[in-house]
């Protein structure tokens, strides 16, 4: 008769999707590869696996969020991706922005890392895309708030600190020790403790906007000077504004001043946003920091149809930021660097002045 692991692999080739033969190749490589064989495929909900399997989930007081408490269960890669005992993908908390789960590389993989042991409970916060500021700051640090409020202790934690901005915060939380994984990461815990992701990606909650406000301005602030900012993305290598010293010609007459967001620490970046009483530029990471603006400061956002997402005009209705953009084009192909007709950007500027000044701060 043939092992239970043998009839169980079978059982997931079953599964929608692509990727068959890797699957197909687990259940015979398993005896000549061990723990490095292939996955034998993917589950799409955590909170349901462990309600199948008796796993223990802590619900937040968030609808849909919650804390996995998974015994000898695996993470994988740089960008934490969490495997059952089983060895099939747990998709949601592992997700590739956005894609569907059949499609994510790590179904595709022939061979795993070799695999090593924890012996004790680690957490799991790094998710995908954590090199870019916006991601890192949306969906990998409020894991680390959902794990705070269920109150579980942990022996260690698995983030990524290759970034100046990933060690910074990591040390403002006092998260430690830590786990900086990497493509050769393959590790089983006793027991693997994940956090759920904090909402869809590039789709930012009140809860995360609440937790990084918390996290890195004072609890009191101090009384700040009003700044005009015009964020420029001229070290960027997408998005750039091929006009900008029009553009910059055009705003400084206004008071604003031109500020160079790459290699600042976070905190600096909060406290330059909370003293913001109108913020310019092309969509980019630098946008994160409005969750700091004090409510009723104005925004305007340049546009590029091929390369845009809502996330800051949502993040801008969360704080209360009176927001507009301008739909600017692409000029260089595969980079979305753009040129800003001025006079539309001009007459956008007016019209948030004339809302008046920034409301009182809540």
């Amino acid at each position: 008769m043939a092992p239970p692991w043998f009839r169980r692999s079978v059982r997931a080739l079953k599964a929608h999707g692509r990727h068959r033969a890797p699957r197909l190749a687990s259940v015979f490589l398993r005896p000549i590869l061990g723990e490095s064989a292939p996955l034998r495929g993917y589950e799409v909900d955590i909170a349901a696996y462990t309600r199948r399997t008796g796993a223990a989930y802590i619900q937040s007081s968030s609808a849909g969020l919650g804390v996995a408490v998974l015994p000898r269960a695996r993470v994988l890669y740089d960008y934490g991706v969490v495997l059952t005992p089983q060895r099939t993908l747990l998709a949601d908390v592992s997700p590739q922005l956005g894609l569907p789960p059949h499609t994510h590389d790590a179904l595709a993989a022939w061979r795993l890392p070799p695999m090593t042991r924890f012996p004790g409970r680690l957490a799991v916060l790094t998710a995908t895309a954590h090199q870019r500021y916006y991601h890192w700051m949306f969906d990998i640090l409020p894991r680390f708030g959902l794990l705070r409020e269920t109150g579980l202790g942990v022996d260690a934690y698995l983030i990524n600190t290759e970034i100046g901005y990933q060690r910074e915060s990591v040390e403002h939380l006092s998260m430690t020790p830590v786990i900086s994984p990497s493509m050769l990461t393959h590790i089983e815990a006793d027991e693997l403790i994940v956090p759920t992701l904090p909402g869809a990606s590039g789709y930012p909650t009140l809860r995360t906007y609440d937790f990084l406000r918390k996290s890195f301005l004072p609890s009191t602030l101090p009384v700040l000077p009003r700044r005009r900012l015009y964020v420029t993305r001229r070290d960027a290598l997408t998005r750039r504004v091929v006009n900008e010293d029009e553009v910059v010609a055009a705003l400084s007459p206004l008071g604003f001043e031109t500020v160079e967001l790459e290699g600042m620490a976070v905190a600096k970046q909060a406290l330059l946003f909370a003293s913001a009483e109108l913020v310019v530029g092309s969509h980019g990471a630098g946008f994160s920091n409005l969750v700091f603006s004090p409510a009723g400061s104005g925004v305007l956002e340049f546009e590029v149809r091929e390369d845009f997402s809502p996330s800051y005009e949502i993040l801008a209705n969360h704080r209360g930021l009176p927001y507009r953009r301008i739909k600017c084009r692409s000029v260089v192909p595969g980079t979305n660097d753009l040129k800003v007709e001025v006079d539309d950007m001009m007459a956008a500027i007016r019209s948030l002045l004339a809302q008046g000044g920034p409301a009182p701060a809540r």
